[in-house]
């Protein structure tokens, strides 16, 4: 579980051992396997991640792991940041070359 000390944005990524496995966070215990506010799953063993997350002061955060596979056991690595800056939006690369490529963004608020 996570409780958020202030109100905010935070990122959650997980990092498993093994194929087969989800993260899963839902707001407090009563809506575990009921209300899922983000998750990522996928069949290989890349890292899981949650970039954005808000969270409330004070609010209990459960996070899930879990397997697909036969053997519910999942080895992993969780980190769980805060998000002190707001990502870029409207990304581009509108010229590209073979040695260099002009990009271009909008600030977060």
């Amino acid at each position: 579980s996570y409780t958020a000390p202030a109100n905010g944005t935070i990122s959650i990524s997980m990092t498993p051992t093994a194929n087969n496995s989800s993260l899963f966070v839902y707001q407090g215990c009563a809506n575990v396997g009921v209300t899922c506010i983000q998750g990522v799953a996928n069949n290989n063993s890349t890292v899981r991640t949650i970039p954005n997350l808000p969270v409330v002061a004070g609010q209990t955060y459960i996070i899930v792991i879990s397997s697909t596979a036969a053997v519910q056991t999942v080895g992993y690595t969780l980190i769980i940041q805060n998000v002190n800056c707001a990502e870029p939006t409207n990304l581009n690369a509108p010229v590209i070359s073979q040695t260099s490529a002009n990009l271009s963004w909008s600030a977060g608020a």
